[in-house]
């Protein structure tokens, strides 16, 4: 089908005569939001080198465990990395070794479950809203994936897209069993599922599946005045599954390490997480309101609006059991004193699912000023998106992409569209435009054509790569003065060292095919340190740029083999 009309009114006719061709068919539904999601995610996955710091951090950790061959106790260089279980680094450890690659593998494979967790928490949002229709259904699927977080998360290396997958899986099976019949049994195939992505969930980030799941059944629980609704989970056989896949690496763990895992990551990672701001990612409480329309882009705007028909609402069943996945778990986090804008992913779904039922429905006001403001508003964020990355280009590189340009202008005229069919008070049409449309341009701008190019961020690549032209060699020995970061044990090797200018000019001393990374402060000392040892540094390069964890500028120069 082909858009050809002219006024407003026309093309969202046309615009919504193709969601109810695509969701006249389940196979066509599906497809069509693979294909969105794929459009959304896929940009930058193989282009955007490691990140800093959790990332690379990651993706380092499963380089090692592959190296080792300890699949138990976790490393990160020469120290351990007790902040998760071990079910992330098994499942990039797999995708690395089904591939066959090198070590170390491309950063693309270790990002491949986070692709595919992605890709699943939009088809789980989608199977989770069929009971409403497969219309809403398709429109609650494509919010996920539109959703800016989601789309963040789909392109690292680490726990939160394959967790949130878990957390879903266990939600939507929930759900079905809340809106139930309670008279008939339900089917198996349910508790198995809930137990199996329980037993993931807990294998990959430890309780806070427990915590967000556990929530949901308490409150829905207290909400209905009943608990017969939870039969159908069968714990008695299903507690048995998440055990058999979870408990023996807790066990082993706890030998390997004797017991110094538990001691940090409960120490750490959970009491200091809730109680202070960890890695200063604090922020007050509101801090998750505050950032809705950002980080929930573009579902914020319609589930704002959609507010007054859940209240009119608020006692059917669906709206109970949404409101009982949201509020506890969201009021939580806003309590918990870290805070990061990936935290409540796992609660966007219930809003996605919540926000589809009343814009597919047709129960948004659109006649309300504040609503066609909002949704205004949510037009602006595909352009101020494009705009800022081509400014951080400009800034940074001074130089922009000319496709960033060409994309930059076709989501201004996807934002002029939108703003006009939401004038004319077609507000699903408008914010069609925006989903499907707008959101893969702007993710492929963004992601795929100016990240991978701003060569300033990316200091370890071409860190690593200096090593190798000074020390005239393909695989030098190195030491790095003054830069730790996981990216750079991930770009360089598992054998890198860290010292300080005393250590490096030592180390450059010993000759052989070696570089030394030194940070401009320690230059003066390093220097000093040859002329001591009698030793002129060799050939030599310098690496500016800035860190992308805290916008640091950061200044180094590589040394070759002594003279």
């Amino acid at each position: 089908m082909t858009i050809t009309a002219k006024s407003p009114a026309e093309i969202a006719g046309r615009l919504t005569a193709i969601l109810d061709w695509l969701a006249g068919s389940h196979l066509r539904t599906v497809a069509a939001l693979l294909l969105l999601a794929l459009a959304c995610f896929l940009p930058g996955q193989a282009s955007i080198p490691a990140v800093d710091r959790d990332e690379a951090r990651y993706a380092q950790a499963t380089t090692q465990m592959l190296e080792t061959g300890d699949f138990v106790d976790i490393r990160l260089h020469d120290q351990p990395r007790h902040n998760q279980p071990a079910g992330i680094y098994w499942l990039q450890a797999l995708a690395v070794k089904i591939s066959g690659a090198e070590l170390p593998a491309p950063i693309w494979l270790h990002r491949l479950p986070s692709l595919i967790g992605a890709c699943l928490i939009v088809l789980l949002t989608y199977w989770a809203a069929l009971p409403f229709g497969r219309r809403i259904a398709l429109v609650a699927g494509a919010m996920m994936a539109a959703l800016l977080v989601l789309n963040v998360e789909a392109r690292l290396a680490k726990t939160d897209a394959v967790l949130n997958a878990a957390i879903l899986l266990c939600q939507v099976v929930l759900l079905r069993l809340y809106l139930g019949d309670r008279n008939k049994q339900a089917p198996l195939a349910y508790a198995g599922a809930f137990w199996i992505a329980a037993g993931v969930g807990v294998m990959v980030k430890g309780p806070i599946l427990v915590m967000i799941v556990g929530l949901t059944v308490v409150a829905a629980s207290a909400l209905a005045r009943d608990i017969g609704w939870l039969r159908g989970l069968r714990p008695l056989i299903g507690l048995p599954i998440a055990l058999a896949l979870a408990l023996p690496w807790y066990v082993a763990i706890w030998f390997a390490t004797d017991g110094a895992f538990y001691a940090m990551a409960v120490g750490r990672n959970i009491t200091d997480r809730i109680a202070t701001g960890l890695e200063s990612h604090g922020a007050p409480p509101g801090y998750y309101v505050a950032a809705v329309f950002v980080s929930a882009w573009p579902i914020a705007a319609v589930a704002v609006s959609a507010l007054p028909s859940l209240w009119r609402e608020r006692r059917a069943a669906f709206v109970r059991f949404a409101a009982a996945w949201v509020l506890p778990a969201w009021i939580a986090f806003e309590l918990i004193a870290t805070k990061l804008p990936h935290y409540v992913l796992p609660l966007y779904p219930a809003i996605a699912l919540a926000a589809a039922a009343a814009l597919a429905g047709d129960r948004i006001d659109a006649e309300r000023w504040w609503v066609r403001l909002l949704f205004f508003l949510a037009a602006l964020g595909p352009v101020t998106t494009v705009a800022a990355a081509i400014g951080a280009s400009v800034w940074l590189e001074g130089r922009v992409p000319a496709l960033a340009i060409v994309l930059g202008a076709l989501v201004i005229a996807l934002a002029v569209l939108a703003t006009a069919l939401i004038e004319a008070r077609a507000l699903l049409a408008g914010w069609l435009v925006l989903a499907a449309l707008a959101a893969p341009v702007t993710y492929a701008a963004v992601f795929g054509v100016v990240a991978p190019r701003l060569d300033s961020l990316w200091m370890s690549p071409r860190l690593a790569a200096a090593a190798v032209d000074v020390a005239g060699c393909p695989d030098p020995k190195v030491i790095s003065v003054g830069n730790g970061e996981a990216s750079l044990i991930f770009a360089v090797g598992t054998d890198i060292a860290f010292g300080s200018a005393d250590d490096a000019a030592a180390f450059l001393a010993a000759g052989g095919c070696r570089a030394a990374i030194v940070e401009r402060a320690a230059e003066p000392a390093f220097a000093a340190k040859l002329a001591e040892l009698g030793i002129k540094p060799g050939l030599r390069d310098r690496v500016r740029g800035l860190n992308i964890g805290n916008g640091r500028y950061l200044d180094f120069g590589v040394y070759g083999r002594p003279q």
